[in-house]
């Protein structure tokens, strides 16, 4: 599956920012191509790499039989709300890795020239 950054993807529409109109004309796009972004492009971290597949299509066996008039037919809202929740997914500082520290590194910087030495 080919991948690009959200920012990427957001720049294909000239934006850079993920507002309520903004991800309505995007997902009206993705549907009228019939795809789909996985992550969800506007849950994703900016950074982060998103891939496209294609939407579920109907099965036709679960199709209502409207022809024998066998069926009831229902309204779906199919509207996608956004998430009101900033997530700690959509930080950078939770999509990089942490830096290691030895296991002595108490004993190091409790030493005090070592702490010194440490600072610069």
């Amino acid at each position: 599956m080919p991948t690009l950054s959200v920012r990427d993807f957001l720049s294909w529409f000239g934006v850079q920012r993920r507002g309520g109109g903004i991800v309505a004309k995007i997902r009206d796009t993705l549907n009228k191509a019939e795809v789909r972004t996985e992550p969800d492009f506007e849950s994703a971290y900016i950074d982060s790499s998103i891939g496209f597949i294609l939407a579920s299509p109907v099965n036709e066996k679960e199709s209502p039989d409207v022809e024998s008039g066998n069926a009831e037919v229902f309204s779906v809202n199919t509207t996608s709300y956004s998430d009101p929740t900033y997530r700690i997914s959509k930080l950078e500082a939770a999509n990089i890795s942490p830096a290691a520290i030895p296991p002595d590194a108490e004993r190091f910087f409790s030493n005090p020239s070592n702490a010194k030495r440490a600072r610069g």
